[in-house]
């Protein structure tokens, strides 16, 4: 995820070098140079991409090391049979942290007729879906209020992204730690909301006649705090749902992605009709209220350690 982070400045940083160069202003042919470079960049990552095979997975490869090696080493019968027993006991471990008990889950259900056993993951899931629908209304935009509104050039907007995801990268490695103290879903939550409410901030701000450097100290603090439990989120999917399902869940992120088109186009709609500094408050609102699935399952969720 930092890696990812840090990749993702690499994206400004090269069109902040273009800009300067072509002249720093908004022109169409300066945005369409820098547009056509960014598609040239991205070619040697989706051939990379193209080589990229399961097979080549190390954990399972490790496991098996790892087992084969104990067995060469151990002579002795009584040693085998308690490697046996503890892997029968790691499994039992990992079917009690999906299933609480046989007999409930299969005759109880919870949230409309949501298995018990499913109730974590699904909420979860639902969480991370509502947010990227919401974040669709309101990201697309934000490079227009920096145009229309604080005037910015080019190149001021490429910094503030680029200051955006070095940000996003420090505060999700600080998001990983407190949730360890605290509690994945607590954490995400107070991030959630601290988040919406400085988008609040930032669009009164503006309202109250604020230079454009605060609007955009704020606009950067709510970007990486709101961005940064990514990896808490995906970590707790992870552990509430079995290995040979992870990468369907692991999927719905690619929901998400495809979510940010359609809410993209409602949010215009918004920004047309009623401003688009009235599409920011009403996302802030609504990325409030698309926390409620991680409430109901705050007791659900097992520690991360």
């Amino acid at each position: 995820m930092l890696l990812q982070y840090f990749g993702n400045t690499f994206g400004p940083g090269t069109a902040l070098i273009l800009f300067s160069r072509l002249g720093n202003d908004w022109t169409l042919e300066e945005c369409s140079v820098v547009m056509r470079a960014g598609q040239v960049v991205a070619i040697p990552a989706l051939i990379l991409l193209w080589f990229m095979n399961d097979d080549f997975c190390e954990s399972d490869d490790n496991e098996d090391t790892e087992i084969s090696t104990y067995q060469l080493l151990s002579d002795d019968s009584d040693t085998e049979e308690n490697m046996r027993n503890d892997e029968v006991d790691e499994e039992e471990n990992d079917n009690e942290a999906l299933l609480d008990t046989n007999d409930e889950e299969h005759e109880n259900s919870a949230l409309c007729c949501i298995p018990m056993h499913r109730v974590v993951p699904v909420m979860v899931a639902s969480a991370d879906i509502m947010a990227g629908l919401v974040a669709g209304m309101s990201i697309r935009y934000f490079p227009i209020f920096f145009l229309d509104n604080l005037k910015l050039s080019p190149a001021q907007v490429q910094v503030v992204f680029m200051c955006s995801m070095l940000s996003m990268a420090i505060m999700g490695r600080l998001a990983q730690w407190i949730g360890k103290k605290l509690g994945r879903l607590q954490v995400t939550i107070c991030c959630k909301w601290t988040g919406a409410f400085l988008l609040m901030t930032m669009v009164a701000a503006y309202k109250n006649g604020a230079n454009a450097l605060c609007v955009c100290v704020l606009f950067i603090l709510r970007t990486c705090i709101m961005n940064s439990p990514g990896a808490l989120t995906r970590s707790v999917l992870m552990d509430h749902v079995p290995k040979e399902e992870r990468a369907k869940w692991s999927a719905l992120e690619s929901v998400n992605m495809f979510s940010w088109s359609g809410s993209a186009a409602l949010g215009g709609f918004l920004v047309d009709s009623e401003g688009i500094l009235f599409n920011f408050t009403f996302t802030s609102v609504l990325q409030l209220f698309a926390t409620i699935p991680l409430i109901l399952v705050f007791k659900r969720v097992k520690s991360e350690n």
